[in-house]
This record gives structure tokens, sequence and C-alpha cells, in this order.
């Protein structure tokens, strides 16, 4: 057989198998087939907040939290020293989940303002402390809608971040948790004339959170600004879901409107099974997490307003590194199967060059 038809035939091998290559690491970055939403009812609240006893049979109101039955959750007014929360009545036990949510943080203040408000997901719950009016040294996770700046820092407020605690680690106050966050971005969300909308996604599969906003009411992909997307996080196995606000020498109006929460479940190939749960209640939380930063636009969809409020600065990097690593994988791959295709041909003309000189 010609020198030249064995490199061909070499040549075509190598290209087969860089296919192949290709086709597997795309399987292990998404090895499922399809993903389900399900509502879930007993973690979701809207208008009217109550029962015909005065009471939610799934939510648990303290502090200082009142409201008005068809509008809003108060979770502080507009007075000093104001602590309030909502709680679940009972651990949340989906394993992936999406919570929804919209509130409003408002007050006549041009000035000074604060404290803020925050989304739980946590080992306990109905505890009044210091962390924007729910205790420190939590077990789980941490959505903070801050405010205010304690510390002097080179980003500016309205400001979102998160911190997953462990049940020992404390809440930096004097400089706004940035020492142990896992992603943050500026966006501005008070005294905005709609709702603030925000989606907390937790996929346990891959240990993955990411946290959005929405500011246009829209129910595309597109309407939704991504903030961070933080990996390695390993939350409890099941947790209380909460929001709870605080107000100090500053204040504002910090109102919850309605809830929505959903599981997720994951539909796998035959002979495909989904991660397993590593998550180690002594050592889960103390994982290094990597964190992406999220867009810096909004969707096309979004609403032409001249109110609109600015797109999020976020505090990390970029929000596409995740899809870059792979292609950057990929690429790597083919660039080495190129180079030895390369060789092979021209090994295979030099071996015909030398035996057309023969002749």
């Amino acid at each position: 057989m010609p020198v030249v038809a064995i490199a061909r035939r070499w040549a075509l091998a190598l290209l087969v198998a860089a296919s192949c290559c290709c086709s597997l690491v795309l399987a292990a970055e998404h090895n499922y087939e399809a993903e389900q939403h399900f509502t879930l009812f007993s973690y979701s609240i809207q208008p009217p907040y109550i029962e015909e006893n005065l009471q939610n049979r799934w939510w648990d109101f303290g502090g200082d939290a009142y409201m008005e039955v068809n509008n809003y959750i108060r979770l502080t007014p507009d007075k000093r020293s104001k602590n309030g929360h909502i709680w679940t009545k009972h651990p949340f036990t989906s394993n992936s989940w999406i919570v929804e949510f919209e509130f409003k943080i408002h007050g006549p203040s041009a000035g000074l303002h604060g404290d803020g408000l925050a989304f739980w997901y946590t080992k306990e719950k109905d505890s009044t402390g210091p962390v924007f009016g729910s205790k420190d040294k939590f077990d789980g996770l941490g959505v903070f809608f801050d405010t205010y700046a304690n510390g002097r820092h080179h980003f500016s407020y309205p400001r979102i971040n998160a911190m997953l605690g462990d049940g020992a680690t404390e809440y930096d106050h004097d400089n706004d948790g940035v020492k142990n966050e896992l992603g943050a971005c500026e966006i501005e969300f008070r005294n905005n004339e709609q709702p603030t909308r925000a989606r907390v996604r937790y996929v346990r599969e891959t240990k993955t959170l990411t946290v959005q906003t929405n500011f246009y009411g829209g129910q595309g992909d597109a309407d939704w600004v991504t903030c961070f997307v933080a990996e390695n996080v390993r939350l409890p196995p099941t947790g209380y879901l909460g929001f709870s606000a605080h107000t100090g020498e500053v204040t504002d109006m910090h109102d919850l409107i309605q809830v929505k929460s959903q599981g997720i479940s994951f539909s796998y190939k035959t002979g495909q099974t989904p991660p397993k749960d590593d998550y180690d209640a002594k050592k889960g939380n103390a994982q290094q997490q990597k964190v992406k930063g999220g867009s810096d636009k909004y969707g096309s969809s979004a609403s032409s307003s001249s109110n609109r409020p600015p797109p999020p600065k976020t505090s990390s990097g970029g929000g596409v590194a995740h899809f870059f690593m792979v292609l950057f994988k990929l690429v790597l791959a083919l660039v080495a199967i190129a180079a030895i295709c390369f060789g092979v041909w021209k090994y295979a003309q030099r071996q015909e060059e030398r035996s057309f000189k023969r002749f």
C-alpha cells in the first residue's frame, strides 16, 4: 500500500478520535438530558399572606414585621433599631432549587439610609440578631441586599453579596462581609418605582450557586441579569428559607412582596447517574469557592424606560469563564490532533519525494 494512502488513513483515524474527544468533553460538562421545575407551594407566599385564623400555615413572622394583607410584608418600618423576619415552618428538602422573590427597599431619605435585607437558607431559624436582623455565626447561606456601607470601599452602594456560613465564622460587619463573600455586584435597587425581583438558584449536583436580578417583570432569560455565579458551594442537605431586615441609626422600609420556590429535577441518560452529594457538616463549608462574575448588560427584551437602574457591576471575574475553559480544552485537543496529522502528512510527502527521485 502506498505511503500516502497509509498517511491519509492515519489522518482520518486521528480526526475521528478528535471528534470523539470533543463529544466526551461535552458529555462530561452536560451529563443530563433534561431539567424540570416544579413549584413548592409550602415554601412560597403571596398576597393575601394570612388565612381565616390570621395565620399562615407555612410561614412564621417575627420581630417588628407586619403586613398589609394584600400588598406587602413590611420587615421593618422607617424607624431606628428595628428587626423583622419571616421563616418557613418546615425545612427545605429539595436537593436543587430556585427561589424567586420580589421586594422593595425605600424611604424618604436622599442621604444616609439602611441597613438592608437578607435571604437565608440555614440549618436554624427564627433567631433575631445583628446580621440584617438575623443571628450571626449562621450555618448555611446568606444573600445580602445591602444599602449602607460600614467601611470604606472602592465599590459603591447599594450592593448584593453573599456568604457561606459554617456555624462558627462571624459576619465581617466592619468591612460589610467582604472578607468571606462568595461573590458580589453593585446595583441600584433602592427607591425604584417597580419592585425588584431576585432569583437565587442552587444546583446540588454541580454545587453551583447563581444570584440574578430582574427589574422589568419579564419571564424570559434575557430579563434576568446575573450578579454572580459561585462554584464548589456545599450547602446543608436541609435548611429553612427565610428573609430578614434591620435598621440601626439609619432607616428604610424593607418590604417583601412575594416568594416563589421551585424544585429542580434532572433526567439522565441510560447508564448515567447524578453526582453524589459529599457534603460534610464539619468540613463542607470550609471549602474554597471559585467565583464567576455576572453579565455586564441587560437582555434585549428589557424595558427602555429612562428610570431603569444601571446594570450591576460585579466584584468578581468574567461570567463566561466556565464556557471559555471548556472551549480552551477543546481547542487544545484539536491543536494537538492537527499537529500530529500535519507531521504524518509531511512524513508521507517526503517519502513520496524520495520514491520519485529513485526513478
